[in-house]
């Protein structure tokens, strides 16, 4: 979880918003998988046909689904 927690830091330091593809990259999912996390309440920004997502909204929608 630490190496996660590094990864994220240092990846995303900046406040750019992020393609599908990067999320991807970013949590280690498909993007079919973002597409279901898009329609399960993951905000997100719209522009024409593009995309974007703010890294403290990811965070955010993860942080909510996490079960201990």
């Amino acid at each position: 979880m630490e190496e996660y927690k590094e990864t994220i830091m240092g990846y995303f330091n900046n406040n750019k918003l992020l393609k599908k593809k990067e999320v991807c990259d970013m949590i280690g999912v498909s993007i079919g998988k973002v597409d279901s996390m898009m329609k399960n309440g993951l905000p997100y920004i719209k522009d024409g046909r593009n995309v974007r997502f703010r890294v403290e909204d990811i965070n955010h929608y993860l942080k909510e689904k996490l079960v201990m």
